[in-house]
């Protein structure tokens, strides 16, 4: 094609223009079959939606509606059914004081620690982002180590340190009566619990701290109050609805947390409802309608939470990002600042340093209480985890599969359901949304003991033959569903960065929901589905719960062989299947790492530019 351009005086050059690319006709374009095509696309978009949306429907909502039916209707899923409504385990579980007592622990335990954690978490972030604390750049990197690590490595490697008989009893000095009486009582469960939860409160209040400028300190400022005075009438409020958002998933966390009620709790003689419900379900009689019903009371909890936070944060606005908001700058510290820093150091030795150094030590142990004396040291332990004829490695393998497969399922399913929620018009991806958001709080052994009511039904064996239940299928769906509305939430905030105008000039040319998600979406949000599959790997890997409650006979997962080794006394090969377990999880980061380089390399939205 060409055109000719006039200059001012009025000579005239010619210039070509290139011709434009052809456009490729998609299968099912208006141009490529005519009315068929709109229709097929319809149809496909549909399915698209309706299969993402029932596979969280059946994997999340199904299992957590059995729940509540299983404890008003105890007789539903018996052959023949019952109908008959029931009580009898409300009864049961406030008629008992071991339970009614567990019931009080679980609540002051949660509430304890999730003052303390955000009180923490607040204090770390401030320190970090708001002052010059020396090496405040290494803070993120070692929060997000600890939020990565489970609560019941942890436990058991202060088990290892601190019980009467341990390493530090046995090989170091004699620890005081007082020590070990105060580490293994609710008193120490409090710290440990603070030690791996306060991450959540940090990252809350850190990424509200990076949106609070300092207008309104600098305002306070020149009427004359202090720093101190700046900070608690001014910038604490302004961070009330972070403070609430960490304290909030602290204590769902804390009152959920499997692996210290089973480990340190039990040796304080201080009861649980996680390790009840745990009982109900694995202790002979089983008691399903009460293992039911303290998973709802688990659930009532944390929605109480939800909506107390809602209500006293609807009072008065927190908006405090405009057009103007200035730069804050770091706080000098002056003769603090080393004091400080040691502070921290201190605080990340005992969260993560000591247990790290008990793990590794006692890997290479014969025999722990021989300490570090001549002879003592060896691999032999590594061998034994390394034994293919063994029933250790075995169980490695098994979970490493599991956690492959969970995160891959999870992050693109995850991402498929964020679409269809947040960039589609499909009817009722309002319940949807909804349910990504209210199932994030639900603790992972109340989702566990959904699916053994869900899918280990009577009626099942009739129709079907046998159930799903005891199977190694069923512990991946149960992963999946535990890592579903995670990732769902955060492939949902990788989403927002697609415009809309490529997903409308896809629509306006034929293109499905299907085609549109697979050839323009998952190319965009590459990196972030990156970044998620190594999250929920490294959570499957270790995942107690749901391991501990689904596992198949005969076909432990990691986190159970880990479990069942520390309590047979066998802590050397337990700690060194840890080990093994974390290099795993290193080598698929660095893994991750260097897919997402290249995928950025090669611009992410390859796809894109070539045409649909």
């Amino acid at each position: 094609m060409d055109a000719t351009h006039g200059d001012a005086g009025g000579t005239g050059t010619r210039h070509t223009l290139p011709r434009p690319a052809p456009v490729r006709v998609l299968e099912g374009a208006p141009g490529a079959s005519g009315a068929a095509g709109p229709r097929r696309a319809r149809f496909a978009s549909l399915a698209f939606a309706l299969l993402s949306a029932a596979a969280l429907l059946a994997l999340v909502a199904y299992p957590l509606v059995t729940i509540l039916v299983q404890s008003v209707l105890p007789g539903l899923f018996s052959v023949p059914a019952r109908l008959t409504p029931s009580l009898a385990s409300f009864a049961a579980v406030f008629g008992s004081h071991e339970i009614y007592t567990a019931i009080l622990n679980t609540l002051w335990l949660g509430l304890a620690v999730a003052v303390l954690g955000t009180l923490v978490g607040l204090g770390l972030a401030v320190l970090a982002l708001r002052t010059d604390l020396p090496g405040r750049r290494l803070v993120d990197g070692l929060v997000w180590i600890t939020l990565f690590t489970p609560s019941y490595l942890v436990a058991l490697a202060w088990e290892l340190l601190f019980a009467r008989g341990g390493f530090i009893d046995a090989a170091v000095a004699p620890l005081p009566d007082v020590v070990v009486n105060t580490i293994f009582s609710p008193v120490g469960l409090t710290v440990l619990l603070v030690l791996r939860l306060f991450p959540f409160a940090y990252l809350a209040v850190g990424a509200a701290l990076r949106g609070l400028g300092s207008e309104y300190e600098e305002a306070a400022r020149m009427v004359g109050a202090g720093p101190a005075r700046r900070w608690l009438r001014v910038n604490i409020p302004l961070l009330t609805p972070a403070l609430f958002a960490g304290g909030l998933i602290i204590f769902a966390e804390a009152i959920s947390d499997f692996g210290t009620a089973s480990t340190i709790a039990q040796q304080a003689n201080f009861n649980l409802v996680t390790y009840e419900l745990y009982a109900a379900i694995n202790n002979a009689p089983v008691d399903f309608a009460l293992s039911a019903t303290l998973a709802l009371i688990l659930i009532v909890a944390i929605a109480a939470a939800l909506l107390v936070q809602a209500r006293l944060l609807r009072a008065r606005s927190y908006q405090v990002i405009t057009g103007r908001t200035r730069r804050a700058y770091p706080a000098a510290l002056g003769p603090w600042r080393f004091p400080l820093l040691a502070l921290v150091a201190l605080f990340f030795v005992a969260a993560l340093l000591l247990p790290l150094i008990a793990t590794v030590g006692v890997s290479f142990m014969r025999n722990p209480i021989n300490g570090l004396a001549a002879g003592n040291l060896s691999t032999v332990n590594y061998q034994a985890v390394l034994d293919a004829s063994g029933d250790v490695l075995p169980a490695l393998g098994r979970s490493t599969l599991l956690a492959v497969a969970t995160a891959t399922i999870a992050a693109l399913l995850g991402a498929a359901v964020a679409f269809v929620v947040e960039r589609t018009r499909i009817p009722g991806r309002g319940v949807l949304r909804l349910l990504t958001i209210v199932t994030l709080a639900i603790p992972g052994i109340v989702l566990a003991v959904g699916y053994i009511f869900a899918w280990n039904q009577p009626w099942m064996n009739t129709v079907f033959g046998g159930t799903p239940y005891g199977t190694l299928g069923l512990l991946l769906a149960a992963y999946v569903a535990g890592a579903l509305p995670f990732s769902a939430r955060l492939a949902g905030g990788a989403l927002a960065q697609v415009g809309e105008h490529l997903l409308e000039a896809a629509r306006l040319a034929g293109a499905g929901t299907s085609r549109v998600f697979a050839r323009i979406v998952l190319p965009i949000v590459g990196t972030a589905l990156l970044s998620t599959w190594m999250l929920v790997f490294t959570g499957t890997l270790f995942e107690l719960p749901a391991s501990e409650l689904l596992q198949p006979p005969g076909q432990p997962p990691l986190a159970v062989e880990i479990v069942t080794q520390y309590n047979n006394f066998k802590q050397g090969p337990g700690t060194a299947m840890t080990i093994v377990a974390l290099l795993i999880v290193v080598a698929a980061a660095l893994l991750i790492t260097i897919a997402a380089r290249l995928f950025r390399a090669r611009g992410g939205g390859v796809f894109v530019r070539r045409g649909l």
